[in-house]
C-alpha cells in the first residue's frame, strides 16, 4: 500500500486471510481489521463496513480483543464517509469514551483527521454536517478528562477552523494534543501510506 500498489496488497491481504483460518479469533480478527483499513484507504466503503461489522462481531461475541475498540474508531470514519452522520459521530462518541489519559490526543486527531478527510473528499459543508450531529456535542452529566464536555468543546474548536487547515498543527495548536501523538495518529488514519489522496486519485483514474 505504501508503494500505491493496492492490488498487491490486496493479493497479500488474502493470503494472510487464508493463513488465519483455524489460528484463532484474535488472528481472525488482526487481518479482517488490515482488510478493512485496505478498503477504507480505497474508498471501498460499502465493503469497508461489512468487514467492520464482522469484526465488531468477533470482538462482541467472543471478547477477542476485548480491550481494543480500534474498530469503532473506524466504524466512525467509515459511516461518516458513507453520509451517515448521525450514527457516525455517535459512534465516535462512543469510541472517545473508551479513551483513556495515555490516549485521548491521538483521539482527538482522529477527529481533526476525520473532519479534514470529510472536508477534503466532499467539501466544508459535509464535514460540517458531520460536526453539527448530536452524537459529537452530547452534554451529557459525565464529568472528566474524557467527558462529553470536553469532546464537545473539541468539536466547537473545529468549527473555528480557517479555510486552509491542517488536521495535525489544528490538533496541537488548537485543541493542545502533544506533537509527537498527534503525528502518530495522523500516520494511522493514513495507514501510513504517504500520501494518501495520491493512492485515491491513481485508483479514481485507473492507474
Amino acid at each position: 500500500m505504501a508503494r500505491y500498489d493496492a492490488d498487491v496488497a490486496e493479493l497479500w491481504l488474502g493470503r494472510a486471510i487464508e493463513t488465519a483460518r483455524g489460528q484463532g479469533r484474535h488472528v481472525e480478527y488482526q487481518t479482517l481489521h488490515w482488510l478493512s483499513k485496505k478498503a477504507i484507504a480505497c474508498l471501498e466503503l460499502e465493503r469497508a463496513l461489512g468487514l467492520i461489522q464482522q469484526i465488531t462481531r468477533i470482538s462482541e461475541s467472543t471478547g477477542a480483543v476485548s480491550k481494543s475498540v480500534v474498530h469503532l474508531r473506524d466504524l466512525s470514519r467509515t459511516l461518516g464517509l458513507l453520509g451517515n452522520f448521525a450514527e457516525s459521530a455517535s459512534t465516535f462518541q462512543r469510541f472517545f469514551d473508551f479513551t483513556t489519559p495515555t490516549t485521548i490526543d491521538r483521539a482527538t486527531t482522529t477527529l481533526a483527521c476525520q473532519v479534514g478527510e470529510l472536508e477534503h473528499l466532499h467539501g466544508r459543508d459535509t464535514a460540517d454536517r458531520f460536526l453539527a450531529r448530536p452524537g459529537t456535542v452530547c452534554l451529557g452529566s459525565q464529568v472528566g478528562w474524557n467527558s462529553p464536555a470536553v469532546l464537545r468543546h473539541q468539536v466547537q474548536e473545529l468549527g473555528t477552523r480557517g479555510p486552509s487547515w491542517d488536521p495535525v498543527a489544528f490538533a496541537v495548536d488548537a485543541l493542545g494534543t502533544d506533537r509527537a501523538e498527534a503525528e502518530a495518529a495522523e500516520a494511522i488514519f493514513r495507514f501510513d501510506i504517504p500520501d494518501l489522496q495520491l493512492l485515491r486519485s491513481r485508483l479514481a483514474v485507473g492507474e
